[in-house]
């Protein structure tokens, strides 16, 4: 009975091992991606940062950014330049209004 035991045991701790390794491969897959890991992602407004963007880092280009805008169903933009915070900002229409857009590096679109 004692062989069985330990024979069963053996097995058990191999299968604990399996799925805690593959837990870790999986936690460190996700924190792959677009999002630059140890920067600020605020995800409410703030005194300083009113709007919830953002800042860090970016992977876009201006191209890019204004794909982005433009599939948001912003059209005419202008003056899009990336500021010292990381955020695109610029001019643009929709809904045939002129407002004022700004990008973070998570996509997130803000116009005023």
């Amino acid at each position: 009975m004692t062989s069985c035991f330990s024979r069963h045991r053996g097995i058990l701790g191999a299968s604990i091992l399996a799925v805690a390794l593959s837990a870790a491969g999986s936690v460190s897959a996700q924190t792959t991606g677009s999002i630059i890991p140890n920067q600020p992602a605020p995800s409410a407004p703030s005194p300083g940062n009113p709007d919830g963007l953002a800042p860090g880092e970016t992977g876009l280009d201006e191209k890019a950014a204004r794909q982005r805008l433009s599939d948001a169903g912003y059209q005419d933009i202008k003056a899009l330049m990336l500021d010292a915070q990381g955020i695109w900002r610029g001019t643009a229409r929709k809904d045939a209004k002129t407002v004022t857009v700004a990008l973070d590096r998570r996509g997130k679109i803000v116009a005023h």
